[in-house]
């Protein structure tokens, strides 16, 4: 019995504390608005026609439970893009809860295709169709290391692989073309399924053990390259595949050492660096104009496009 006025008790509630949380989220919603309207200086009835369209939903507030229910879960991301396969299964909503939120979802597509549309690469002389998929990026940026460099010059010394991550460009140079790479990464190596399945078929075709390139964890910066002094002197090319923050640090200090380099960038980080500046004076915010960032600071910088999906500009130089 007690159960059982325990549950009446919280059915009786549920629906006042929906209708009050549904509220909440729809003045938070309203206030993200407002925000994003005065920054961009938009017309002030562009807010007050989305403001009617709110107070015109929130009138028709679900009454089945089953239907609130639906409404509290998060909306499928994936959904919303057309690309979730779960169907029925998928635990997230697969519709939208009224118009505001339609019209948020709207909105941030028009602001993805504007962002797009700024950071179309037109010098990217590859066609389309003779991209790769991006998986085998590391397979395609070695093969353009041995086209650019030569075998003999990567062989000379250890190519550094910096911020490579889990170790794929490294596993693919040194593992399948004998190349002798050291990864550079403060996170520690994590082998794919696919290279312990090599690395068993050449153990069984050697009756060894194959030796696995090097690593050294830690960050590369200025202190690096004072610390590891010999490790510097004595590497042949430095390489970076989408190598984030570290992307400056390789062109600079290879600069500085002169050392042959390639480097593909890849996130910008506006605001992790707001001293980088275009040419006029603004903070550089896409990745074209961190492209044009790198070549106006560091002159000298060749250009070359991965036939490739994603980002595929190489900025590298031979010294």
């Amino acid at each position: 019995a007690a159960v059982a006025a325990k549950r009446r008790k919280l059915n009786d509630s549920t629906p006042q504390s929906q209708s009050q949380d549904e509220g909440d989220r729809r003045a938070e919603l309203i206030e993200w608005l407002r925000r994003q309207i005065e920054s961009r200086g938009n017309d002030q009835c562009t807010f007050v026609s989305i403001q009617q369209r709110l107070a015109s939903s929130s009138s028709s507030s679900l009454s089945d439970d089953n239907e609130c229910k639906t409404v509290q879960q998060p909306l499928c991301r994936l959904w919303w893009r057309g690309r979730c396969t779960a169907g029925d299964a998928c635990p997230r909503r697969h519709a939208f809860a009224d118009d505001a939120e339609r019209d948020y979802f709207a909105w941030l597509r028009r602001q993805a295709e504007r962002q797009r549309a700024a950071e179309i690469d037109t010098s990217d002389d590859v066609h389309v169709e003779s991209k790769q998929s991006h998986r085998i990026r590391n397979k395609v940026f070695a093969e353009f290391l041995v086209e650019t460099f030569g075998e003999d010059a990567l062989r000379s010394g250890p190519v550094l692989d910096i911020a490579g991550g889990r170790g794929d460009l490294s596993f693919e140079l040194q593992m399948r073309r004998g190349i002798p790479t050291t990864l550079v990464d403060p996170r520690p190596m994590k082998l794919r399924k696919e290279h312990h399945k090599l690395l068993r078929k050449q153990r069984k075709q050697t009756g060894e053990q194959p030796a696995l390139f090097a690593q050294v964890q830690a960050l590369f910066d200025d202190d690096f390259v004072q610390a590891r002094g010999d490790l510097v002197r004595a590497s042949s090319v430095w390489v970076g595949l989408h190598p984030d923050q570290a992307a400056e640090p390789i062109i600079r200090l290879a600069m500085r050492e002169k050392k042959p380099f390639a480097v593909v960038p890849c996130c910008v980080f506006s605001k992790l660096f707001p001293e980088r500046r275009t040419a006029d004076g603004k903070p550089v915010t896409t990745y074209l104009q961190l492209i044009d960032y790198f070549k106006r600071t560091y002159p000298g910088l060749s250009v070359a496009h991965l036939p490739v999906q994603g980002r595929n500009l190489v900025l590298f130089c031979s010294h």
